[in-house]
């Protein structure tokens, strides 16, 4: 494979084609929006405190995956997380950040991160990507989409009519629930029997996490906190420090904590983060076009369906 690949979004799905696709001989370059690489795979710092407010683990089925992760904690760069192994299976983490393992796949692959791109176009020569300082970038063979579908759709709606029907179809047919997050630094430390890593079922709140419970998370006394999907979406466009108020004391309310003041409290909304609706197709590619289509909402959200959706667009590619 000789080709010059864009790959838009260095999230798994993105850095797992991207990595794929490298390693099949293609010259690829990575685009992301954020400052770094990893999507979800998020990490946030404060006044000491580390929090991991995005995917909080990784509980693989996929043998290969297992197998990657397992190589990973040899390499220092993923540890076993018993305090969420609550089924017998083995949880894993990123270390000392969920992304640092993204970061390894990536490590011989150009990204060029802070770069939202916002059009696409094509000529004779072959795809351009615009970004939002009018940057043109390019020109390349095929263009790897693998951020959320409303994003994705909006993209491929630049080039018109031109887009290939079925994946115009494709981000048209997933569904996303958003997830309010709460970011919470104590000090003194909260002391709390059994909230290391803790589901809940009914109420605002779906997930807290005791974030310095995590393997290689030093630092001050820091929790990530999950609203429920309902809950998120009800509140979805409410300003931040009110959400994160009123989490808070649904967080002492959970925990029967004594309600103290937070070092640090900070609210923070995923737009799309749990798939409610799947593609039902693990990546979608369009070989006239040369435009394909990943990420774990083909699938089911999990970062194990993000890890499939990115191989499996690089073999659709490559068969083609």
């Amino acid at each position: 494979m000789k080709q010059k690949i864009a790959v838009i979004g260095a999230g798994v799905a993105g850095a797992m084609a991207a990595r794929g696709l490298a390693e099949a001989g293609a010259r690829v370059t990575v685009f992301d929006k954020g400052r770094s690489v990893g999507g979800r795979l998020a990490q946030r710092r404060h006044d000491g405190a580390i929090f991991d407010h995005g995917a909080q683990f990784i509980r693989p089925r996929d043998p290969v995956l297992t197998r990657i992760l397992e190589a990973g904690i040899a390499a220092g760069v993923v540890a076993r997380w018993r305090a969420a192994e609550t089924d017998g299976r083995p949880v894993y983490v990123g270390k000392p950040a969920m992304a640092t393992p993204l970061k390894l796949l990536l490590a011989e692959v150009p990204v060029e991160t802070n770069c939202r791109i916002v059009r696409l176009a094509r000529d004779t020569a072959g795809w351009w990507l615009e970004d939002e300082g009018d940057i043109h970038h390019g020109a390349f063979d095929a263009v790897v989409i693998a951020i959320p579908p409303g994003q994705a759709g909006a993209l491929l709606a630049t080039i018109g009519d031109s887009a290939p029907a079925e994946l115009v179809a494709a981000t048209e047919r997933a569904r996303l629930a958003p997830c309010w997050a709460l970011l919470l630094a104590f000090d003194p430390p909260l002391y709390l029997a059994g909230f290391d890593a803790k589901r809940l079922d009914g109420g605002p709140i779906a997930w807290i996490a005791r974030n310095t419970s995590k393997p290689g998370r030093a630092g001050r006394d820091s929790w990530t906190v999950h609203a429920s999907p309902e809950w998120s979406t009800t509140h979805l466009e409410e300003p931040a420090e009110t959400v994160a108020s009123l989490l808070l004391e649904a967080f002492f309310a959970a925990t029967g904590a004594r309600p103290v003041q937070p070092r640090h409290s900070e609210a923070h909304r995923w737009r799309y983060a749990l798939v409610t609706e799947p593609v039902g197709e693990a990546a979608l590619f369009d070989a006239k076009s040369g435009l394909g289509l990943c990420g774990d909402w083909c699938l089911d959200g999990k970062i194990e369906a993000a890890f499939i959706s990115g191989r499996a667009l690089v073999k659709l590619m490559r068969d083609q």
